[in-house]
Parts: structure tokens; C-alpha cells; sequence
């Protein structure tokens, strides 16, 4: 642990946090922001309200998922600690889902503080450039642990830190790929020296990981390390004793697997009852990139220099830019037996990750195997190839420091670029970004003849290795420096006050609206604490998915890699069931453009009337039901399909009837419809995991809450628990007697407790083994 803290690693540190500064000087300096919220639809059609004009020339990322998924989620999380609630519950989307359970959500992710306690003006900047300090600052570290020099641990810490994959592809899943260093340092000590220490630092390790987020990219980074540890075990089996070594490699599993179960246990539950996901069978085999852009591995700018445009155009492969430089270093790692081949396990490391992207037919049957068959490679993989390149350019300095002899090498790769560049070249010469190809072919062949000067000084000892130790990482920055977009918007905002929206909060009672054609987009109103029937995530309930499928907008949910989501698109000739959902408002864009390519949905706001026209258009829905409601009559029903047949028959009379999702209902609502009962339903408390009403009936009946049915929520009346039902598929309700009643919906869901005491429990473990750990190797007193 001693070593990890030493005064070359922090001085490392000041330098990598400089070069970040330098990197990224217009956000450090210049009041640039990473945000793109100004690049998707949210508030209005065109990004967030007040930024009209603050919207750059083209998408300075890979994608812009972060503003919707990320942002409103964590601005809501915020808003509500700072209430002093965790919100296990999101009820703001769709009719509810438990936030809980979407482990991607990375709530409990320590970097995540940082968007918890700081302004949100500059704090999701903060956190970008957290990420990748640490990526770099874990490679260094790794490098030095494998026993590099300095120069080309730090070679490798720049280009992992400063790759594509991690400036481009800055969504949550950053929070694991960053660890994949730190958890491959954690293996090699461990393997060294198995001792407590060791283990429960590798255990650490594997419980960030797993509270990191995304199931897929916790399965790559994990699959990885497996193959990491079982090649070095097999190399150092000199060094290892299995008898201690699987006990303490066991032990890691336990404690990151324990100190993750905050997390960890309620995913587990959902995934397996409540949610869905869109992807299709055979997602493992599929093919996503497009061979004839290999090229941009090494000409980042060949067809384009946006990374993707507005019109969703792609420049080369899904990670983005490496260069030429990282590339050919990497090569040159290949050459000569490295730290008992360590060099060898990265090239076939880079190599089959990025020959399973491009679906090569010697590496893809890997898809065929259990949950690597769950996998897109071409999306969630760049980060490991980035990062396999960046330890062997790290190699291929060392190469070049220790030995004169590669400049017959270098020439035979500069060989093969000019050749690539050149037939590359005459492929697209009658295309219109000829002149971006010819420019990015010119850049390529200055960068060759720079690492071909660099080969050739080194064979002639023009400079000392001292000197070099300088230039190589040197010029390594200026490539990736060069390739870094500067045409970000100014920082902003992301939830400004909004007047439209402020209309919607001043309903006395909860509300739900959806946004038409892209104005008031999924997961905005999130980030606002007001409710929304759109919906955009990672995974959907699947309840609502069913529900959306079948009876408002027929197939909209597909398992084709679309995200779960249900945005933009008018739900028409479903006024009823929409009236039961508690939407009382349809949101327009004021700006026609919007509307023009979808008026084959007619004008379906006739009838509506408009209550606010200004930068959106707001029309209320006269027959939306209150959000909870008393019925006199159920239908019991368990199939899903009759469930149907019936809610289209008695849509009609949803404020009167409902269909439970329960073999039988109470005797009192089986006796048909009842003449008009007074009731009064009143909401005292409205918050993420806890609803009180105060109700008053004539007579017994169903208190009809219009929010998505869970079975990890209870119901209290008076105090004393009661059942809740499924009902009308989707929501839920509750019987409740005559007179006047206090009720009570409490999300308490039983794995998130459990797994807060497992997370609790392995954390105190953790710490006492570490204590022990280290107080037996302090010197005894004299």
C-alpha cells in the first residue's frame, strides 16, 4: 500500500493533472463545459431552456445518452438528499420503477458525490475530469507495479487517460472502465504476495466495480481480470502458493461482492422479475462496426472530423480516435519478451477485442458463449482495446529506450500505413470528405516521419535516453491533444427555472404530462421532481413495457438495441387510458418544424384546450382521473391477455372499475357498479418512496393509485398493513373500508436493506482486516 502512496507517484499525479489542464484548457480555463445537453432534446426540442444559442457546430462526443439518462437521474437524486431522502423509487417517469434496481444508476458510486455535493454548473466537469485523472493515474500505477520505468508507465497512463474511449464515451460506464488498471494491480500483488492486505485490496476493488455500474461493462471488466489472473498465475506459478492463494482470492470475491450488495442485491431482484431489456437473441454474434472504417484506428479524422453529427453520422469506429502514434508505440511493444510476456497478453488482449468488434470469423464465435452472448462489443468494448493499447505503447517505449534496434520495424509499419492510407485514399477519392481523407493522410505521413526520426536518433545516439524520455511522451499528448474537440458549449445550467414547467408545479395534487415530438423529452421532467409518462432508460419495467405494447402504442418496445423508451410520438384514440394515467397535459413544440414529418398523426389536439403557448405549447386533457380514486367494482383477472381484452372493454369506465390482477377480490366489489358514492381523496405527502393520503368513503371500496404496481411497496391503512393489488395490469390499489382512513404507500424494498447490512458488514470486515494487516507489519516498540 506504501508504494502506491509514494512521492513519485504524486508528483506523477501533479504531472497527469497538468496535462489534463492542458488537454482540456477550455474547460479548466475557459468555462467550456463536457455537457451536451444543448446537443439533445429536453426541456424544449432544441436542448435546455435559455441555451438556444449556446449549441455547438457538431457533437464533440460519441452520443448523447448522458443528458438523458444521467443528468435529470442525478439532479433528482440531489434534489432529494438534499430533502433528506434517498430515493429508492423514481416516480417521475412512466408510472414509477424502482431506481434502486438500476444498477447502471451507479447511486452509490463514491466519484458520484461529486454531482451530489457540488454545483451543478461545474460539478458533471469535475467528474469528467475525476475519470480520467484516475484512468491515468491507475495505469501509471499498474505499470510501475509490473516494474516499468517512469517514462513508460507514463507513456501508458496518457495515452489510456487521453484515448477516444474515454473522452468520447463519457456515460456511466466510465465509473468501471477507469478501475480496469487499479483491478489488474490488485491481481499482480496479490499474485507476489498473497496476504490479507493484498486481498482485501483486490476485494475493494471488485466492490467499486460492481457499484460502478452497467452490467455489461462490470462482466468485461471482470472477464478481463480472469484472463489477466490466469495468465500470470500460469507465468509466476513459481511465486504462488495455492493453498493460501484461492482461500485469499476467495475471500476478495466475498468482500467486493459484500461491500457491492447496496447495489448488487437489488438489481439482482429486478432483473430477474420486474424489468426488460431490449436486446435480441444472438446479440453476442451481431456485428456493429463498419470494416471499411478500420482505418480511422490509426487516421482518426479520415472521414469526418465531427465524431458523430447531428444527422448521426459516425466518424470511424464506435470508440473513436487512438492515432497513429499509440499504435505503431504498441507494435513495437510486440517486439521482445517483455515481463515474462506481458507484452504478448496485451497484443492478444487488443487483438481480439477489436477483432470481435469487426466480427472476424476466428474471434466472433465468442459470442456464442454464456453471457459473453449478451454483449455488444462495438459499444461497450473500445475502453479495454484503448486501454490494451496504451500498456503496450508503455511496452513499445521501453523497447526503444533499452534498444537500438527497431528501426527495421518501424520502417516495415510506416510500410504498411502509407500502403493503408494510400488504397484507403483511392477508395473514397470521388466522395465529398475527400478533402478531410486527404488532410488526415498528410497528418498521418508528418506523424510517421516523427517516429521514424525518433527510431532513427535512437539508433544513432543523436540524443540521450534521458532526452527521449521526454520527447516520446511528449509527442505521444500532442497527437492526442490534436485530435481533441474544442467546439463545446459554454457551461450551463442543465434544470433552469422554465415557465412552462413551473405551470406544471403548481398543481396542488401530482400531475402527469408527455412530451409530443421531442418538447419536453424522457427523463426530464426527472431532473424537475415533476412527473412524466415518457420514459428512457436502460432497462423498462416490464409491466409498463406490456402495457405500452399492447394497448397504446402497439410494438413500440422491440428487442432491436433500442433503449428501452417511450418519447415524442402522439398516443392517439387511447383517451381513456391515458385519462387513467393521470395525464392531464400534452406538450407540444411551438416550432412547426418539429411536427411537420409526423402529420400523418393528424391534429389530435382539437378537443384540447391550450393553457400555455409560448416557447412550447401546453394543452390540458379535460378528462384525465386524479392521480387516486375510489372504484365500488373489480373484475378479478390473472392473464395478462383477458387482463387486455378487458381494459379495452372498459375503458370507458376506468373512474368506476377496475380489473385486479388477483384470483379473487373482496365479496363488496364483486356486486357490479354502484351508483355515485361520496368519497374524498386527498394527498398529504408525495415523495419518491413514501405516499400518504387521507381518504374518506361512504362506503368500502378500491383506492385506485395511478402509480406502476411493485411488490416491494407496502400499504398501511391506519397504521395496520393491508394488500396492495395489481390492477388494470399496471397500477395498483388497495381496499379500503368506510368512513375516514389515513393511507400509507411505503418502498421499502427488502434486498436494498439486506444488502445496506451485507454492504455495511463487509465494509467494517474490510477495515479490520486491512488494520490487522498493517499493524503486523509495524515494527514492534522497544
Amino acid at each position: 500500500m506504501k508504494s502506491l502512496i509514494s512521492r513519485r507517484n504524486i508528483i506523477i499525479a501533479a504531472i497527469l493533472a497538468g496535462l489534463l489542464a492542458i488537454a482540456f484548457y477550455d474547460v479548466v480555463f475557459f468555462n467550456r463545459t463536457f455537457k451536451v445537453t444543448t446537443a439533445n432534446s429536453q426541456a424544449l426540442p432544441t436542448g435546455v431552456y435559455g441555451q438556444q444559442d449556446n449549441k455547438p457546430p457538431f457533437i464533440p462526443v460519441n452520443g448523447t445518452d448522458s443528458p438523458v439518462l444521467e443528468e435529470p437521474v442525478y439532479h433528482f437524486i440531489k434534489t432529494n438528499l438534499l430533502k433528506g431522502i434517498l430515493p429508492l423509487w423514481n416516480p417521475h417517469q412512466g408510472t414509477g420503477y424502482p431506481l434502486v434496481g438500476m444498477i447502471q444508476v451507479a447511486m452509490f458510486y463514491p466519484l458520484n458525490l461529486v454531482l451530489y455535493l457540488l454545483p451543478s454548473v461545474f460539478s458533471w466537469d469535475i467528474l469528467i475530469l475525476l475519470r480520467l485523472f484516475l484512468a491515468g493515474v491507475f495505469t501509471f500505477c499498474l505499470m510501475k507495479t509490473f516494474k516499468f520505468q517512469t517514462t513508460s508507465s507514463l507513456t501508458a497512463a496518457i495515452i489510456f487517460m487521453l484515448s477516444g474511449p474515454m473522452v468520447l464515451l463519457q456515460y456511466w460506464t466510465a465509473n468501471v472502465d477507469i478501475l480496469l488498471p487499479l483491478l489488474l494491480l490488485c491481481y499482480e500483488r496479490l499474485i507476489r504476495k498473497q496476504n490479507i492486505l493484498n486481498s482485501a485490496l483486490l476485494g475493494l476493488t471488485i466492490g467499486l466495480t460492481i457499484l460502478g455500474g452497467h452490467p455489461e461493462h462490470i462482466f468485461l471488466i471482470h472477464a478481463f481480470g480472469a484472463a489477466f489472473f490466469i495468465y500470470r498465475a500460469a507465468v509466476l506459478r513459481r511465486q504462488i502458493c495455492i493453498s493460501k492463494m484461492l482461500p485469499l482470492l476467495a475471500l476478495s470475491f466475498i468482500l467486493g461482492t459484500g461491500l457491492s450488495a447496496i447495489s448488487f442485491f437489488p438489481f439482482l431482484r429486478n432483473f430477474f422479475t420486474e424489468f426488460w431489456h431490449g436486446h435480441p437473441s444472438g446479440t453476442g454474434l451481431l456485428m456493429e462496426e463498419q470494416p471499411d472504417r478500420i482505418i480511422t484506428l490509426i487516421l482518426p479524422h479520415f472521414f469526418q472530423k465531427a465524431p458523430i453529427t447531428f444527422d448521426w453520422v459516425f466518424a470511424g469506429w464506435w470508440g473513436g480516435y487512438l492515432g497513429l502514434l499509440p499504435v505503431a508505440f504498441a507494435f513495437l511493444g510486440l517486439f521482445q519478451k517483455q515481463k515474462h510476456g506481458l507484452n504478448f497478453f496485451f497484443g492478444v488482449m487488443a487483438f481480439v477485442i477489436i477483432a470481435k468488434e469487426y466480427g472476424f470469423p476466428g474471434v466472433n464465435w465468442i459470442g456464442y458463449l454464456p453471457f459473453f452472448n449478451l454483449v455488444r462489443y462495438a459499444i461497450h468494448t473500445p475502453p479495454f482495446a484503448a486501454f490494451s493499447i496504451a500498456v503496450l505503447a508503455g511496452m513499445g517505449t521501453r523497447a526503444i529506450l533499452i534498444q537500438k534496434s527497431l528501426l527495421k520495424q518501424g520502417l516495415l509499419l510506416s510500410l504498411v500505413v502509407v500502403v493503408l492510407t494510400a488504397v484507403n485514399l483511392f477508395l473514397v477519392r470521388n466522395a465529398g470528405h475527400f478533402h478531410i481523407s486527404l488532410k488526415s493522410a498528410g497528418y498521418a505521413l508528418l506523424l510517421t516521419a516523427c517516429f521514424l526520426a525518433i527510431l532513427l536518433i535512437r539508433k544513432k545516439s543523436i540524443l540521450s535516453r534521458k532526452i527521449l524520455s521526454v520527447i516520446i511522451p511528449g509527442i505521444i499528448f500532442a497527437e492526442l491533444f490534436s485530435y481533441i474537440h474544442r467546439e463545446r458549449p459554454a457551461r450551463f445550467d442543465s434544470f433552469p427555472d422554465v415557465p412552462y414547467i413551473e405551470i406544471l408545479k403548481t398543481s396542488p395534487v401530482p400531475i402527469r404530462s408527455y412530451g409530443n415530438f421531442w418538447a419536453f423529452y424522457p427523463n426530464t421532467a426527472t431532473g424537475y421532481n415533476i412527473d412524466d409518462l415518457g420514459f428512457f432508460m436502460c432497462m423498462a419495467p416490464h409491466r409498463f413495457v406490456d402495457f405500452v405494447n399492447t394497448l397504446l402504442s402497439p410494438n413500440l418496445f422491440q428487442k432491436n438495441f433500442r433503449s428501452p423508451a417511450l418519447r415524442s410520438i402522439p398516443i392517439i384514440n387511447r383517451e381513456k387510458l391515458l385519462d387513467m394515467l393521470n395525464v392531464h397535459y400534452i406538450i407540444l413544440p411551438d416550432d412547426e418544424r418539429f411536427i411537420q414529418p409526423f402529420k400523418h398523426f393528424g391534429n389530435y389536439t382539437e378537443s384540447l384546450t391550450k393553457v400555455y403557448d409560448q416557447e412550447v405549447r401546453v394543452f390540458r386533457r379535460p378528462g384525465a382521473l386524479p392521480r387516486a380514486f375510489m372504484v365500488y367494482h373489480a373484475i378479478p383477472e390473472t392473464d395478462m391477455e383477458e387482463t387486455f381484452e378487458l381494459l379495452k372493454i372498459t375503458a370507458p369506465g376506468l373512474s368506476r372499475v377496475a380489473v385486479i390482477n388477483s384470483s379473487s377480490a373482496p365479496e363488496f366489489l364483486n356486486q357490479g357498479l354502484t351508483d355515485s358514492v361520496i368519497n374524498a381523496v386527498q394527498f398529504q405527502t408525495y415523495s419518491p418512496n413514501r405516499v400518504v393520503l387521507d381518504v374518506a368513503t361512504e362506503k368500502p371500496g378500491l383506492l385506485v393509485l395511478s402509480d406502476a404496481y411493485h411488490p416491494d411497496w407496502r400499504a398501511l391503512v391506519d397504521g395496520k398493513e393491508t394488500v396492495i393489488y395489481q390492477t388494470n395490469y399496471l397500477i395498483r390499489s388497495i381496499v379500503v373500508p368506510g368512513g375516514r382512513h389515513q393511507i400509507i404507500f411505503l418502498f421499502q424494498p427488502f434486498w436494498f436493506y439486506a444488502g445496506m447490512l451485507t454492504s455495511l458488514a463487509s465494509l467494517i470486515i474490510l477495515f479490520t482486516l486491512t488494520l490487522l494487516s498493517i499493524n503486523k507489519k509495524l515494527p514492534a516498540k522497544p
